[in-house]
Formats: structure tokens, sequence, C-alpha cells
């Protein structure tokens, strides 16, 4: 299921984690390189999933922002401009 939330990640866009940060079991360090791949909601869990993939390693990784959080995304990750 696609996610409630406005956001603008690009699916296949390239993005720099600007803070070092821990989010479920993964982990994201400051300047590196993550593409976006989709983003899914649980209403189980009451949040949204954002997942990306190292391109270096293949890597998924999650970053979940939860329903009562505010959208810290523009905070978290910048665009890499190509």
């Amino acid at each position: 299921m696609s996610t409630w939330r406005q956001h603008n990640f690009v699916p296949g866009r390239k993005y720099r984690v600007l803070k070092n940060m821990w989010t479920g079991t993964s982990q994201f360090l400051s300047g590196e390189i993550i593409e976006f791949v989709k983003a899914t909601y649980s209403r189980y869990d009451g949040s949204t999933a954002f997942i990306f993939k190292a391109p270096d390693t293949g890597t998924m990784k999650t970053w979940l922002l939860v329903d009562a959080e505010l959208d810290s995304s523009d905070q978290l990750f910048g665009n890499v401009e190509l």
C-alpha cells in the first residue's frame, strides 16, 4: 500500500544522508548516498516506511515515520545533483 503522506522523494533519485540515524533495523550514515525505491504504509504500525537502496552495496534501508511525527525529511536527506 502506498502512503497517505505527501513527500518529495522520487523513485530512482539519489539522496545524501545529512545526519547519522537509526530507524528500526536500518542505520543511515551522514554523507552516505542512497537511492529512493518506494514509500509504503502500515496501518497496523501507524507509520510510513520510506525504502532506500545503497547503490554501492545493494543493501535496503528503511526510514520509518510514525503518523504523529512531522515530516523531517528535509533535515535528514538532501538531493544529489547529477
